[in-house]
């Protein structure tokens, strides 16, 4: 009977927990990003909606981060598991691995997604509130211009 390696399962049960309480705790752009909303667009409240990306961003790489983590353990622990099977009766360790990503992943990237079409939308409105005058340099040319 093949030995297994130590510690396997305490790894697989750590990450699993990890990853579970990254999944209990709500993602950045979900908690911390704000879009305009209606009263900002009318000018009856100042704009406070969030312009910067790190948020949207940081849930991007924590998603890949936890998903990289969840595959591997999950790839290894099936792997191990395989090493006791017998003919066809094993397991294709990638596939389990691939959905166990997929979810862990999941929440992740579409508060990324939320939180980058909220910066989007914050950014386009400060342009077009943005007074005509500002930005009007020496020689008469608007230096945002080029950008």
């Amino acid at each position: 009977m093949p030995t297994r390696a130590p510690g396997v399962v305490g790894v697989l049960a750590v990450v699993t927990l990890a990853a579970g309480g990254a999944l209990a705790a709500p993602a950045c752009s979900f908690a911390f990003v704000t879009a305009p909303d209606d009263a900002m667009l009318t000018r009856r409240a100042p704009m406070t909606c969030t312009t910067s990306r790190t948020l949207p961003v940081a849930d991007a790489v924590i998603g890949a981060a936890l998903g990289a983590l969840v595959f591997g353990a999950t790839y290894a622990a099936i792997d191990d598991a395989n090493a006791d099977c017998t003919g066809g009766a094993c397991y294709h360790p990638w596939k389990p691995a691939l959905l166990g990503t997929f979810l862990v992943v999941s929440p992740w990237w579409i508060s990324a997604a939320v939180g980058v079409s909220d910066t989007r939308q914050c950014r386009k409105a400060r342009a077009q509130i943005a007074p005509a005058s500002v930005g009007v340099g020496a020689g008469g040319r608007d230096p945002r211009a080029l950008w």
